[in-house]
């Protein structure tokens, strides 16, 4: 498995599953340093999904512009996060957020994760949601009084502040 660094995660929601593996067949074709990263099925339609190095921000926007694609700034944390590298838990941490956002938010779902992420949250994992509500979740750990960064109005479904006591705390 490839070892990342941070980048831009580059996707596109698509209606159906040809229609994102032909948009993943044109982004495999190109002669660029974007690596691919998922092509499936999500709730509603599929996406495509891929990673470019920092130093690529010129090729990024040339892809977004071309194949109308989203594009943000994300870390190697988050993307671990994605393949259920993130952290753990620990016995200091003492409650965890789950967050969650519709299909129509994973721009500003993620770009909450990095916001998160330079509060010191401990990112344990990213879903994407391939039955049930349609969207992502991710999960986090942190010290007492973990406090939401600001988003834009409807970015997210909903934040939910938990206590990790006891048993609980082995779903995490």
């Amino acid at each position: 498995m490839m070892e990342f660094t941070s980048g831009y995660l580059v996707f596109k929601n698509v209606p159906t599953l040809g229609a994102a593996h032909t948009l993943a067949s044109q982004l495999g074709r190109l002669k660029s340093d974007v690596h691919l990263l998922d092509v499936g099925f999500l709730v509603k339609g599929a996406w495509v999904a891929a990673w470019a190095p920092e130093d690529s921000k010129q090729s990024i926007a040339t892809l977004v512009q071309t194949h109308k694609l989203e594009s943000v700034k994300v870390s190697a944390t988050t993307l671990n996060a994605m393949y259920s590298l993130g952290q753990a838990v620990e016995a200091s941490d003492t409650e965890a957020l789950i967050v969650e956002a519709d299909e129509h938010h994973l721009g500003s779902f993620f770009e909450f994760i990095e916001a998160s992420l330079a509060k010191n949250w401990k990112l344990l994992e990213i879903r994407l949601r391939k039955s049930g509500p349609a969207g992502a979740h991710a999960f986090f750990t942190g010290p007492g009084g973990l406090s939401v960064v600001p988003l834009k109005a409807g970015a997210l479904i909903s934040v939910t502040k938990t206590e990790l006591s006891g048993e609980y705390r082995q779903y995490f």
